[in-house]
């Protein structure tokens, strides 16, 4: 009795991973790969676009929590000296007491490459250090990975440019 009970469960086992691995379109027998999950690229575009936003805002505020929760440990950043820096650095910057007036992203374009995008933009900015006004103009680019079904950010370049 013992026998045909395990034999059950096992039976019906089998059949709830046949059921699975046909709903998933992948299967075990014919070679075929699992479907990638689908997404929205309108709605990544709008979702980008927003945590561009919040950073821009979190950079205004020196809010490093906010901005370590969106940077990749293996965060890459060149700067307009052609510098490179991590993660870390990018997390100093934010204990800057420099004040800012504002921090203002515009002319932001975004294209989604599946799990992966690339954020280009502007930025004007008017802040106040060393006890003089000074107002920034860059060109940035953001590179962007899904991991953990959250975009994470993993490298940035940016160029200052012309005071306008």
């Amino acid at each position: 009795m013992a026998r045909r009970v395990r034999a059950r469960s096992a039976i019906g086992a089998g059949i709830f991973v046949a059921c699975v691995l046909a709903s998933s379109a992948c299967s075990l027998f014919e070679r075929k790969p699992c479907a990638p999950p689908v997404h929205d690229p309108r709605r990544d575009e709008k979702e980008l676009l927003r945590i561009e936003e919040d950073l821009h805002v979190a950079y205004l505020r020196h809010d490093a929590k906010y901005v370590g929760q969106v940077l990749a440990d293996d965060f890459l950043a060149i700067d307009a000296s052609g510098n490179h820096y991590g993660k870390a650095k990018r997390l100093a910057e934010l204990a800057d007491p420099t004040d800012c007036e504002y921090v203002t992203p515009f002319d932001m374009r975004v294209r989604v490459y599946g799990d992966a995008a690339v954020v280009t933009g502007r930025t004007k900015a008017k802040c106040r250090a060393d006890g003089a006004d000074m107002q920034v103009s860059t060109r940035w680019t953001d590179v962007f990975i899904r991991r953990d079904h959250r975009w994470r950010w993993v490298a940035a370049q940016f160029s200052n440019l012309p005071s306008q």
